[in-house]
């Protein structure tokens, strides 16, 4: 932060207004990638209207896609999708014809997440059959594995399956070892949701395998990653601390902080479902630690809300309180709202696990008139459930 702020001022004493706009949205991106999207969103606009000023419209166009991807990560999808529309028109009124088939594919993630399931597959399409007349074969791959990936959110698994097997048939055609090796493991992610892991380990190993050949390991320790939450889900919880430790040795290795946050927070995730909770609970806590540290407090509000979610499961309702209204605090000053809106859910299933239904039914009720607000209807469906 503190770097590109003095690569602006520099820059505005020199008078270089293009570089003025692209040190905007560097910073922008850094607000973004801290979870701070009110402070993103600004440097943002401020870069696609110098741009705006200097007529370069293909910069124009990049702004209001990086806007929509801001609103995409804070959970404002219609703000997401008209961002991208207009990314859209503009890729439409200069005929690149590549990055009108990368509008479409981010116009398909905005749907995604929002739960929009058939909107994204069209537009996934759209931009698969673009890419296709193009000839550009990677990106044809991608478009299929993210096809694969939205199917699978959608609870169609073999849908999911016959597109991920399309994508790693066209990177073996292109001999794209690292990206084998990635659908090996995306088909192991759709039979473990499927509840397949007898189907869903042997990807996961090839995976790993694959990448351990190829001498990447970061992605070996992803693998040992998934593995271990493969294991989990499985109820093979010895198996899945074992592999987690793998992971957490491997990440200590390389030093990469945020990333033994997350294995402490996955080895937590399977005590607590062993019902190891003391076990459990520490590790959340180093996790939380370390992300607090660290300074990102997205993840910092995740942890506050597993501890949560692990004391409820104990039993121990006070103290779950307590954590979920941490999380949600952290969501507030986020402005993260589908964050806000599951935090009031969960303190709702709190006080009804706790019996105080009166305390309950409040948050119930707030979290679905949130996400009613924010058109999550499966959500909003969730709530009268």
């Amino acid at each position: 932060m503190d770097c590109q702020l003095k690569n602006k001022q520099i820059r505005q004493q020199l008078d270089d207004q293009p570089n003025i706009a692209d040190a905007y949205y560097k910073l922008g991106r850094i607000y973004q990638d801290w979870g701070k999207y009110d402070e993103a969103k600004p440097y943002y606009q401020q870069s696609l209207e110098l741009y705006d000023q200097l007529d370069l419209q293909n910069n124009v166009a990049n702004q209001w896609y990086n806007l929509a991807d801001c609103y995409r990560d804070c959970g404002k999808y219609q703000k997401a999708v008209d961002c991208q529309l207009k990314t859209l028109a503009i890729r439409q009124q200069l005929n690149d014809q590549s990055l009108i088939a990368l509008a479409y594919n981010q116009l398909g993630r905005i749907y995604q997440a929002w739960g929009k399931y058939s909107k994204a597959i069209a537009y996934y399409q759209k931009s698969r059959d673009l890419y296709q007349q193009l000839d550009l074969q990677q990106d044809v791959a991608n478009l299929w594995s993210w096809l694969a990936d939205c199917y699978r959110n959608w609870g169609k698994y073999q849908e999911a399956v016959d597109c991920q097997l399309k994508n790693k048939q066209i990177r073996q055609q292109l001999d794209d070892q690292p990206n084998i090796a990635d659908a090996y493991y995306k088909l192991g992610r759709i039979y473990q949701d499927w509840g397949k892991y007898d189907e869903a380990r042997p990807y996961y190993q090839q995976s790993l395998e694959l990448y351990d050949q190829l001498d990447l390991q970061n992605n070996v320790v992803n693998q040992c990653y998934n593995l271990a939450d493969c294991y989990r889900d499985w109820g093979k919880y010895q198996k899945a601390v074992d592999c987690q430790l793998k992971t957490l040795a491997i990440r200590q290795q390389l030093n990469d902080q945020s990333l033994i946050a997350l294995a402490y927070n996955q080895l937590g995730r399977i005590y607590q479902d062993w019902g190891k909770y003391s076990k459990a609970i520490a590790y959340y806590q180093k996790s939380r630690e370390l992300y607090q540290q660290l300074d990102l407090q997205q993840d910092v509000a995740n942890q506050w809300y597993w501890l949560a979610d692990c004391y409820q499961d104990w039993g121990k309702y006070q103290q779950a309180v307590d954590c979920q209204l941490k999380t949600l605090a952290i969501r507030q000053q986020l402005d993260h709202q589908p964050g806000v809106a599951s935090a009031y859910f969960k303190l709702g299933r709190i006080y009804q696990d706790w019996g105080k239904y009166d305390e309950a039914r409040p948050y119930y009720q707030q979290s679905r008139d949130l996400y009613q607000q924010l058109d999550l209807q499966k959500n909003v469906a969730n709530q009268w459930y």
